[in-house]
């Protein structure tokens, strides 16, 4: 996928350019859900999105139990969108997290439609997101902002602009700067409550040996995560050494699985528990452990930030992810979007959600092939 675009953009981009080069005609439907799915290879919610966009642009009408039909193309070409908000990820992955998903089904049931980009963590990508949705009218963006890269920043011109955006995440490691980060409004997690909540339960489970294993693009930036996860196996003389971190990309097969297999092999360095910094890596690492002739959750466990809507049952979780983390985004972004606020720095507290693997510690079955 080029750009590491949305699926769900580069459906609707597709459709959009079909339309307006006449492949269709005013008042044809276009083929239903169903077979887009089967075209594009695609699930339905995907091109529900896509569709969606297409009718905030005007090119289309839904007609509830029969498809979209197409407009009046020359207002449709004319039209700007209104009443919707830009959404950054870091991942495209993203969007299959229950928060994230929350988040959307706020957001629509407010009245907005989402404009989606992914910015990879890559600050390029971010400010070419930014300046697409401004150019489309939306009314505010919410951004997990980028962690690389140098240059201007889009993000932080709109900041000056006063235009509505609400960061999310952890400030520190952000592209924009702490000059922008104080003026933004930002919604986050206490990370010092959250990996102590973490840790302390694995130790409580009897899990001695612990590895930690983040997403390659944020290696060399020292988050409050990272530092934290340290400190705790230092008070409580746990092991930790250059194995007790690993990376991989979670865009690229099997990445980091030589590292992997590496400590597995190792009969001092095998970990009882594996903490991933997102689902989509514990998804690759499951995947992994698996080809390694490994189960998840009799051998190892596995414990992840965030969770997924519909979630396997062996990912134990500090889940920050609900209602609540979602609903201070909408919030924060609403009094900007009406005028009515100065910018907030919330912080979301979170719970320990476990699950079968917790405690189905078995660490001496841990044989890599």
């Amino acid at each position: 996928m080029s750009n590491k675009m949305l699926l769900s953009e580069k459906i609707y981009r597709e459709l959009c350019n079909r339309i307006k080069s006449d492949e269709f005609s005013e008042g044809e439907f276009l083929p239903s859900e169903r077979d887009l799915m089967k075209s594009y290879k695609v699930s339905r919610v995907t091109i529900r999105k896509a569709l969606s966009n297409l009718e905030s642009d005007g090119l289309v009408q839904r007609r509830p139990g029969v498809g979209y039909r197409i407009q009046d193309l020359e207002k449709g070409r004319n039209q700007q969108r209104t009443s919707s908000i830009g959404l950054i990820l870091n991942e495209e992955s993203d969007t299959q997290t229950k928060g994230i998903q929350i988040l959307q089904r706020k957001i629509s049931d407010l009245g907005y439609s989402i404009f989606y980009g992914v910015n990879n963590y890559d600050l390029l990508k971010e400010n070419k997101c930014i300046e697409r949705f401004r150019a489309s009218g939306v009314d505010g963006i919410i951004v997990i902002p980028a962690v690389h890269g140098s240059g201007s920043s889009s993000l932080a011109k709109i900041i000056d602009e006063d235009f509505p955006v609400v960061g999310v995440g952890e400030p520190r490691s952000w592209c924009v700067g702490y000059r922008y980060i104080n003026k933004m409004s930002i919604v986050g997690l206490d990370n010092v409550s959250v990996m102590n909540l973490m840790m302390e339960q694995l130790l409580d489970y009897g899990h001695k040996r612990i590895v930690y294993i983040n997403d390659i693009a944020i290696k060399d930036i020292d988050t409050i995560r990272k530092k934290v996860f340290t400190e705790f196996l230092i008070q409580n003389k746990l092991p930790s050494n250059r194995n007790t971190f690993l990376y991989l990309n979670p865009l690229v097969l099997n990445s980091g699985k030589e590292d992997l297999k590496a400590i597995l092999k190792i009969k001092k360095e095998k970990p009882s528990v594996i903490i991933c910094q997102s689902v989509s890596i514990a998804t690759s690492v499951v995947q992994m452990l698996d080809n390694l002739g490994i189960n998840v959750p009799k051998d190892l466990s596995i414990a992840v930030f965030g969770l997924k809507e519909q979630e396997q049952e062996f990912f134990s979780s500090v889940d920050y992810s609900g209602e609540n983390y979602a609903q201070e985004i909408i919030d924060s972004l609403l009094l900007q979007i009406n005028g009515n606020g100065a910018p907030k720095k919330i912080q979301v507290m979170s719970e320990f959600v476990e699950r079968k693997s917790s405690r189905n510690i078995n660490p001496a079955s841990v044989m890599a092939k």
